[in-house]
């Protein structure tokens, strides 16, 4: 609930949310403005970083495999309250935040360059399939030799 609380305590204006974690303890968030109550019980620990990163995705895949349950109505009740709250703290801060964290994130996984792999250079689609294939010429001890020219840097 670290990353998670503080976005729906500025996102919940109206009404009161309850969350309960997979450890049992209930946090509340309660709107300045008087509404319906919401309670949403998360049965798993990863599920308040998954709906803090991505919570357009994450809602709809807890619901749906169970890990997360809706105490006091039902689905269309949950999104109507959240979308209401959302709308009503002046935008989707929480969805912005979540997508500007994910995106960071992600950028260092994909930009990532280990020192080994550098030095080994970029690796072609074809060495990755066929590790005795030679870069220059592409050719391959099991294919059909006789069309193509024996490449001197191949060893095989």
């Amino acid at each position: 609930m670290i990353l998670l609380g503080p976005a729906l305590k500025a996102m919940i204006v109206k009404g009161r949310l309850t969350v309960i974690d997979s450890n049992g303890k209930r946090h509340e968030f309660c709107g300045s403005a008087p509404g319906s109550s919401l309670t949403l019980h998360f049965h798993r620990h990863s599920l308040p970083i998954r709906l803090a990163l991505r919570p357009d995705l994450a809602l709809g895949e807890a619901y749906m495999d169970g890990s997360l349950t809706i105490e006091n109505g039902d689905i269309f009740h949950a999104m109507a309250f959240l979308m209401d709250n959302a709308e009503r703290s002046g935008g989707f801060r929480l969805r912005r935040w979540g997508r500007s964290l994910n995106f960071w994130m992600m950028r260092r996984l994909q930009q990532r360059n280990a020192i080994p792999a550098a030095r080994r250079g970029p690796m072609s689609p074809i060495t990755m399939i066929y590790p005795a294939v030679c870069t220059n010429c592409f050719w391959t001890p099991t294919g059909n030799t006789a069309a193509l020219i024996t490449c001197p840097k191949t060893k095989a």
